[in-house]
């Protein structure tokens, strides 16, 4: 290498070219990763909801059955959702629905 001039060795600096394939591979790849990591927490969601536990009891009004609780006095379906319909009026004896 003495013989050669300095200013025509080049060297190589900085990182190496990228390949354009490799490239969106990656891009593909972590798009994947993201929407099943995604997924995933959708589905934790819906299997880790928490609920509140009620002390309810089971009245009539009007010919149909309802849970009242105890301490709210809030009206809840007897349906598989248990949704809260209403408010029983303990003066009125009856339920103010929403």
């Amino acid at each position: 290498m003495e013989g050669l001039d300095k200013d025509k060795i080049k060297k190589k600096r900085g990182r190496p070219k990228k390949n354009k394939e490799e490239e969106k591979m990656i891009l593909v790849n972590k798009k994947h990763l993201e929407d099943e990591i995604r997924e995933e927490l959708k589905s934790d969601e819906l299997y880790n909801i928490e609920y509140e536990e009620l002390v309810c009891e089971e009245i009539v009004f009007e010919n149909k059955k309802y849970l009242k609780d105890k301490c709210s006095n809030k009206i809840y379906s007897m349906d598989e959702n248990n949704d809260m319909i209403g408010i029983y009026d303990n003066e009125k004896k009856k339920i103010e629905f929403f």
